[in-house]
């Protein structure tokens, strides 16, 4: 649904203001005749409308339209998760420009959030798998600007890639809407694919990586929390 409304804003925007302007015109009746009473009962009833719309269009997606202001850096945390020598990739089911494309189960990092429940949290919902971190692969910095035409400004990620081991769950994102598909890939695959195909370059070097045994101890990374 939200996805569809994205995609046609116009019909929201003549639909709000068809009835905008008939709510007011009933208004400037009502107060023209003198009806006191559905005066009243109109502005009230009109009032909870416009809360009921600025609370949709606004303060129930704040989150999200703050987490796509990208004035500054931000942080997120991505899973490598290897199976039989193939990696797992998920595809994107919404995500502006990037929908469709393959990438690994990632998400930002929310204020307050520790990056290890954070990494766990992201498998679980866009893969279905229970994941348990063991070593941090590398700590990548992309700079989208190939996206600062559709964002008015380029986006630029830290991204903390973990691997680890996978303790249960199945193999099912929990939100089809926003994730697709899930599949593994070999790395000749992932090599092979390109910017049209695969989220973010970077996700290649992480799998060079890997195979390089290139890593660190998750003893380096410390969360604090000042109360």
């Amino acid at each position: 649904m939200e996805q569809w409304i994205t995609q046609n804003q116009w019909i929201v925007i003549i639909a709000t203001a068809w009835t905008l302007a008939w709510k007011g015109k009933a208004l400037w009746i009502a107060a023209l005749k003198r009806h006191q009473y559905w005066f009243i009962a109109l502005l009230f009833v009109q009032t909870l409308g416009i809360l009921d719309i600025a609370y949709i269009l606004y303060f129930s997606n704040r989150k999200y339209r703050l987490a796509r202001v990208f004035t500054q850096t931000f942080a997120a945390v991505a899973a490598l998760i290897e199976k039989d020598g193939k990696f797992l990739l998920v595809q994107e089911g919404y995500a502006g420009a990037d929908t469709g494309k393959w990438n690994l189960p990632a998400g930002w990092l929310e204020v307050g959030e520790d990056p290890l429940f954070a990494v766990k949290k992201e498998v679980r919902e866009e893969a279905g798998l229970e994941f348990e971190p063991k070593k941090i692969v590398g700590i990548f910095s992309l700079v989208r600007n190939d996206l600062r035409n559709n964002l008015y400004n380029a986006p630029h990620g830290v991204r903390f890639v973990f691997s680890g081991v996978v303790t249960g769950g199945e193999l099912k994102p929990e939100e089809p809407d926003e994730i697709t598909d899930v599949k593994y890939f070999t790395a000749e695959e992932i090599e092979a694919m390109d910017g049209g195909v695969l989220r973010d370059a970077d996700i290649k070097r992480a799998v060079r990586d890997y195979q390089a045994g290139v890593s660190c101890s998750l003893d380096v990374l410390h969360h604090t929390v000042v109360s």
